[in-house]
């Protein structure tokens, strides 16, 4: 799981701690809510995610803009042409690059009108928690029999018992240890490793407060309040265009302070 389990946001909130009242589905529920709006309002996939996007040309092209930027891997790229007898061609990866942050794929041979082409490929920033991190006092180097470590996760921000604050991968060992910006301050194993953006993890924390406990004390959510000529406005309900996806101000501050990934058409 991305983002912390419903018994450790119980831990961090005295006020979620009544199960009969905010249960493991509900804060579940709310975390989902969270994930959907901030890949929407940021325009990335913070988990690694599989995506198949297909095309019919209307035209001959050599390049096609995937629907989510971010590419970790392009799993295969199949087309077929109605000019070869509908003959379904699958490219070698020798055939085409891929930009991968702008999520662009290039064949320099193109594409012919009426070609049926699919892109299947993963993507999304690859956070994810491990639970099995080893670290050692002194050192940068951080292990995980199930990290799966590869170059995209360069730059990543890992937090972690023993692991300073700030810290961030910056060189992959290999697929099972990686090099942090900085050495680990205790010896330890079994450390649950967070490879995320701290302020997206804390905005789900405060997402799920807030929505639970605005969801039963009937209470108004937060307010923006805003005085101009002496005339007061107030907004309680969320409006993505003036960067309030969620409507409460402690959420939208730390989203609104995360990369944008969204192409500007």
């Amino acid at each position: 799981m991305l983002y912390q389990t419903a018994a450790q946001l119980r831990g961090a909130f005295d006020a979620l701690a009544d199960t009969g009242k905010f249960p493991d589905a509900t804060i579940e529920g709310h975390l989902a809510a969270f994930d959907a709006i901030a890949v929407d309002y940021r325009g990335v996939a913070f988990a690694t995610r599989s995506q198949v996007d297909l095309w019919v040309l209307r035209e001959c092209d050599t390049s096609l803009r995937l629907s989510w930027p971010k590419v970790r891997a392009v799993t295969s790229v199949t087309v077929t042409s109605p000019a070869v007898g509908g003959t379904e061609q699958v490219l070698a990866a020798t055939e085409y690059t891929v930009d991968e942050l702008a999520g662009v794929l290039y064949c320099p041979a193109g594409f012919a009108a009426g070609d049926r082409v699919a892109v299947a490929y993963t993507h999304g920033l690859g956070y994810r928690v491990l639970a099995d991190g080893v670290t050692a006092s002194g050192d940068a180097t951080v292990t995980s029999a199930t990290g799966a470590f590869t170059d995209a996760d360069l730059g990543t921000p890992v937090a972690g018992t023993g692991i300073p604050s700030g810290s961030a991968i910056v060189a992959i060992n290999s697929a099972t240890s990686v090099e942090l910006s900085a050495a680990a301050t205790a010896t330890g194993t079994g450390v649950t490793l967070t490879l995320a953006d701290p302020l997206l993890v804390q905005a789900a924390r405060e997402y799920v407060r807030s929505s639970s406990l605005s969801g039963r004390s009937g209470a108004p959510r937060d307010i923006i309040s805003q005085s101009v000529e002496g005339l007061t406005t107030r907004f309680s309900t969320p409006d993505k265009a003036n960067r309030r996806p969620t409507g409460y101000l402690d959420v939208d501050r730390l989203l609104n302070s995360l990369p944008d990934y969204r192409a500007p058409f």
